[in-house]
């Protein structure tokens, strides 16, 4: 899985191009693979039928995002936010993987060596706070997230 691009959402417009990528998103709960510091990045392979999943991103809960990240990351310095990090592999010191709260949507492909390349579209709609209670958390008053199939113009 490959996050493309990051676009943000406009009223009555085409969404606004804000920043690309062009890098993978390591897999979840990966211990027997490969690592590149703390992200999976090799599989020998996945036989048919297999099932991985991939961290999209995650959110820090403000005082550890205080403790470490606030100093270098260069976002608004309100300590009671927790912006959304971007699963990608590779965090530059650009810090382009953190996003404020707001819309967005991102462009994922995925691909593999026996299927075509699909594209999709995460929706991500965040306030920034941070709810301890994970069902407040994943809902309007923390985070929502859509993921969509990109239609291929020969789908149309």
């Amino acid at each position: 899985m490959m996050v493309l691009d990051v676009h943000i959402p406009q009223k009555n417009a085409r969404t606004r191009f804000d920043r690309q990528y062009s890098m993978n998103i390591g897999w979840s709960n990966s211990k027997d693979a490969v690592k590149q510091g703390a992200m999976t990045t090799i599989w020998d392979g996945l036989n048919p039928g297999m099932r991985r999943f991939v961290d999209l991103g995650h959110m820090y809960e403000p005082k550890g995002r205080q403790l470490a990240h606030l100093i270098s990351e260069g976002l608004d310095n309100n300590v009671d936010i927790a912006p959304f990090h971007v699963g990608v592999e590779v965090q530059g010191s650009h810090k382009l993987h953190l996003l404020p709260p707001g819309e967005w949507e991102i462009t994922l492909v995925l691909s593999a060596a026996n299927h075509k390349s699909r594209r999709y579209t995460a929706s991500i709609k965040f306030t920034g706070a941070f709810v301890l209670d994970p069902v407040e958390m994943l809902g309007p008053k923390g985070i929502e997230i859509n993921i969509t199939p990109q239609k291929r113009s020969w789908d149309v």
